[in-house]
């Protein structure tokens, strides 16, 4: 597994039929974004894709073209939150 160090790029990963729940973890903890999952049916689906200098809202843009799941950045008014949250909805 090889990850590039700037934080807005995921370099190389291969996906195969990893749950969406796991593929959002990996890209949490690489992004330091959290993901909020309102549509429990989106938890069946798995991706299967390799992604190479990608940023996190092409990859987001690539599970939407695959699956259907959206999504949407939460705005937040609290200036003490650390990560940005992204809907998966």
């Amino acid at each position: 597994m090889l990850y590039y160090h700037q934080p807005c790029f995921f370099l190389l990963r291969l996906l195969y039929k990893t749950p969406i729940e796991k593929a959002l973890r990996m890209l949490s903890k690489r992004f330091n974004v959290d993901f909020v999952i309102t549509d429990p049916a989106l938890k069946e689906n798995s991706f299967t894709g390799t992604f190479i200098h990608q940023r996190l809202d092409r990859i987001l843009e690539h599970f939407r073209i695959s699956s259907g799941l959206r999504f949407r950045y939460i705005e937040t008014t609290d200036s003490t939150q650390e990560k940005s949250k992204i809907e998966i909805y």
